[in-house]
């Protein structure tokens, strides 16, 4: 979503754009390879290690028009869905979900 003039576009907002943009460039250039999104230091959990503030947005998957579409809602509802944790989480253990 662009921001409306004089309107300064938060730093999560230009990340989530990134990854859209991404999407469809892989959905162009290379379909075949696979993208996931996860948040770490987050409230809620949802992931196949049920890993406390690790949140599985999307498993690791060819990028699809439905994927790209989610971006607008996670970053609508994202408080509401992941919160944010005052819990650290290592890197590595959110690598271990896609080991």
């Amino acid at each position: 979503m662009t921001p409306l003039p004089g309107e300064k576009q938060s730093e999560f907002d230009k990340i989530m754009e990134s990854y859209k943009n991404f999407m469809m460039t892989k959905i162009i250039a290379n379909s075949s390879d696979r993208v996931g999104l996860i948040f770490y230091n987050v409230s809620n959990k949802h992931n196949a290690l049920v890993m406390e503030n690790i949140f599985t947005v999307h498993n690791l998957e060819n990028p699809s028009a439905k994927m790209i579409q989610s971006v607008e809602k996670i970053k609508k509802d994202f408080m509401l869905n992941y919160g944010l944790s005052d819990q650290k989480v290592s890197l590595h253990q959110v690598l271990w979900l896609f080991g």
